[in-house]
């Protein structure tokens, strides 16, 4: 074959046989077919593969593991009945070391490729204490299409049979649902508690929400747990109120009698997400409660917060660690939640400021202020990018004094922390960052490719990443969160282009 030539390649449904070198960040396989990159979904370093092409993307193509020619002798057998059909855990194969390992390769490469910058110190990653059982939050989601347990064709239709179903999504699909009855993830009072309202919603002949149609009742099921106090929530989504769903969460209360709580949420949207606009406490505690750090909080049905204990609890310590406050010292908390970094950081320094969107998280944080006695602590309940957003963009000291003003600051943060969403900080809020010109800024990201690109516009002006570490909270998953030291390089303020 010429240099520059390319055999014929497969397309959409064709497969092909190819060796998996590297794993990609999101869990995908890394092999190639003639030096096109090929992301193979359920293939693993050392794994010889057929693989059937799903897409064909610019420069590269996904595809699914159809058959294993040779096994990597990386692999494991997983710990979970589901992992063939479940997209939960795509790294379950492999050892948990190696897990973390991969997460650690991943996270340094995103840092080099999208931000161009290596931090000065590269810390070895955190890991949990326990990999299984340790998530104290789960969303399940109801289905009339069950998807049978069986290692799914990414190309095939659900099945039409209908019948309810109660669980995950299949790996790649999300218009079918299979009956999850094993999770590791969390608690085994988990598959208890599904186990019982699956088989009641069928006795009780609830219909089960269909978007397509926008009719229907049954949608999600949340559980959150908690790992130092025996509290239980159970958060049903439905569509509409109806008398029936009592007596579900009777049964379940007989049943499961560990559950000390369940409440309902109704969502009349087409979009099939687990919350609502409407709240209904049906029995119990509205909440569950969790210590970290010496700290216990109040944690709602839509509160934000780690997904396992013992994670905040090694989070929160890195954080204090390297936000390193001064009792004569302000700071600013973005996406602050209940205030999990906020009251810590308020015990230790003159003045903190929270700002979180979130109304319900807003509330537990004024809360346990107010029940500490805090007085050197604000929330404000508003969208970051709009609170730190200027009016008066071209006048720097002039933006400057109107954010301080609407944050009840009197003058700019010494440090400012941030873990927000996905998508990294908004575009929006990003120039305020520079424009406040604190000395240290600490990003917790459970996103590292957004944390990157953040972080090379905050070296841009005037910044140093002086200290990374991935932490792997997230056993089993190729999620990870990453924690992010960066210091004023120079004296004053920079301004980042809009």
């Amino acid at each position: 074959m010429e240099k520059n030539e390319r055999r014929s390649l497969p397309g959409r449904g064709g497969e092909v046989d190819l060796d998996i070198r590297d794993l990609a960040f999101g869990g995908a396989g890394v092999g190639d077919i003639d030096g096109l990159i090929v992301l193979v979904r359920g293939g693993f370093p050392g794994d010889r593969v057929r693989a059937r092409i799903r897409r064909k993307r610019s420069g590269y193509l996904e595809a699914d593991v159809v058959e294993l020619l040779k096994a990597s002798p990386r692999r494991r057998n997983p710990p979970c009945r589901h992992t063939a059909v479940c997209g939960g855990c795509a790294l379950m194969p492999l050892d948990e070391h190696e897990q973390t390992e991969i997460k650690q390769r991943q996270a340094v490469d995103l840092l080099q490729r999208i931000g161009g910058f290596k931090p000065a110190e590269l810390l070895p990653p955190l890991m949990l204490p326990s990999p299984l059982e340790y998530r104290n939050k789960m969303e399940f989601t109801f289905s009339r299409r069950p998807w049978t347990e069986v290692p799914p064709d990414p190309l095939a239709a659900p099945s039409d049979e209908e019948r309810l179903a109660l669980g995950l999504h299949p790996r790649g699909r999300f218009d079918a649902v299979f009956d999850v009855t094993d999770c590791r993830l969390q608690s085994p009072l988990t598959n208890r508690i599904l186990t019982c309202l699956r088989e009641e919603s069928i006795r009780l002949g609830l219909p089960v929400y269909d978007s397509r149609r926008d009719n229907g009742l049954l949608r999600h099921v949340i559980t959150r747990i908690s790992t130092h106090w025996p509290d239980l929530l159970v958060v049903l989504v439905t569509r509409d109120w109806d008398d029936r769903i009592r007596l579900l969460s009777a049964t379940l209360r007989r049943r499961v009698p560990q559950v000390t709580g369940v409440v309902l949420l109704i969502n009349r949207e087409k979009a099939t997400v687990a919350r609502g606009d409407e709240t209904h406490h049906i029995w119990g505690r509205p909440y569950i409660r969790e210590t970290i750090g010496g700290w216990t909080w109040r944690i709602g049905p839509s509160t934000f917060f780690q997904t396992s204990a013992a994670g905040a609890e090694k989070l929160l310590c890195k954080a204090l660690e390297w936000a390193d406050p001064k009792s004569d010292e302000t700071a600013i908390d973005l996406y602050c939640g209940a205030g999990t970094f906020t009251l810590p950081l308020a015990r230790r320094m003159k003045q903190v400021v929270g700002i979180e969107s979130v109304s319900e998280a807003v509330f537990e944080g004024r809360a346990n202020a107010d029940r500490l006695g805090m007085k050197n602590v604000i929330f404000h309940d508003a969208l970051v990018e709009n609170i730190l957003r200027p009016k008066h963009g071209n006048n720097r000291e002039a933006a400057q004094a109107e954010i301080l003003e609407r944050l009840k600051l009197k003058q700019s943060p010494d440090l400012i922390l941030l873990d927000p969403p996905r998508a990294g900080l908004h575009p929006k809020a990003l120039p305020s960052l520079a424009l406040l010109a604190p000395k240290r800024i600490v990003y917790i990201s459970c996103n590292p490719s957004t944390q990157a690109r953040d972080a090379k516009a905050l070296i841009e002006a005037g910044y140093t990443a002086n200290r990374f570490q991935v932490c792997d909270l997230f056993p089993q998953t190729p999620h990870m969160e990453t924690i992010l030291l960066m210091e004023r390089a120079r004296a004053g303020g920079g301004r980042l282009k809009d």
